[in-house]
């Protein structure tokens, strides 16, 4: 087997950002165990070049585990100097913390001293743009914003931007208006023409049903009683006589006239 020989790593405090004062007390705390890493050394070449034997087994495990007791003693020595350090961190922490707290409150107050005529200018802005942006917002249409700097508008530029707005708002209004009326009455027209279609439904009905008027009919009605298609010719129809709750509709075929339950009512799609 080869010998290896330890060599220890040197560290450049400069490229941890530290000075050697610093950097001395940390290599310090940790000479000894270094030391003790190069004592080992020897020992530890003479066993590599033994043998394999029992005795160089044993040899082996004995300095195995004096090397691991230095190692564990470096990570205790490690954890104690960070805990140290990180303490210390904490603690310029604390100090940096306090004079921030302390003045923080008093700078606050200066810059209020310092700024006193801008602080004032800007709360009056501030002002004007709050009270005219409540006034703009109602005429608002869509596509439109409120300017960044309505704070800032003389007095005459402001009253004749919010004319400008008052009149798209109320131009907007109107077209709405034109539009929801063209579409009420679009609603209506269709709403009439589904009526007058069911009303033409029916008299082609009616139509189909009253035969055309000779001069032999004079004086009859076609009396329609309810569930049965083909009205019946009834001569001389007396209402008060013959009228009752089988009869649907009634139709008097000189007055060109049908009787709609209260009155004779006249029915103009008839072609007698």
């Amino acid at each position: 087997m080869e010998a290896k020989t330890i060599e220890l790593v040197k560290l450049d405090p400069k490229k941890f950002g530290l000075e050697e004062t610093k950097a001395s007390e940390i290599r310090a705390a940790f000479t000894p165990m270094l030391d003790k890493m190069v004592a080992l050394e020897s020992e530890y070449n003479e066993i590599v070049n033994l043998e394999i034997s029992d005795a160089t087994c044993q040899r082996a495990k004995e300095l195995r585990l004096r090397y691991v007791k230095v190692r564990t003693g470096t990570a205790k020595i490690h954890k104690k100097m960070k805990a140290f350090y990180l303490a210390g961190g904490r603690f310029v922490d604390g100090w940096k913390n306090a004079q921030l707290f302390a003045s923080q409150g008093i700078e606050k107050m200066l810059h209020g001293i310092e700024n006193y005529y801008e602080i004032q200018e800007q709360q009056r802005i501030d002002k004007i743009y709050n009270e005219r942006e409540v006034q703009l917002r109602q005429y608002l249409t869509p596509g439109m914003e409120v300017p960044a700097n309505l704070g800032t508008l003389p007095d005459a530029m402001w009253h004749s931007f919010v004319t400008g707005a008052k009149a798209v708002h109320r131009a907007h209004l109107e077209e709405k208006a034109k539009e929801i009326s063209q579409m009420e009455l679009r609603a209506q027209n269709a709403e009439l023409k589904a009526k007058a279609d069911a009303a033409e439904n029916e008299n082609a009905k009616l139509r189909a049903l009253v035969p055309n008027k000779t001069t032999e009919m004079a004086g009859e009605h076609l009396v329609f009683l309810k569930g049965i298609t083909e009205p019946k010719l009834v001569s001389n129809y007396d209402h008060e006589k013959h009228y009752s709750a089988t009869i649907e509709r009634v139709v008097d075929l000189d007055s060109k006239t049908y009787w709609n339950g209260e009155q004779w009512a006249p029915i103009p799609f008839m072609k007698l």
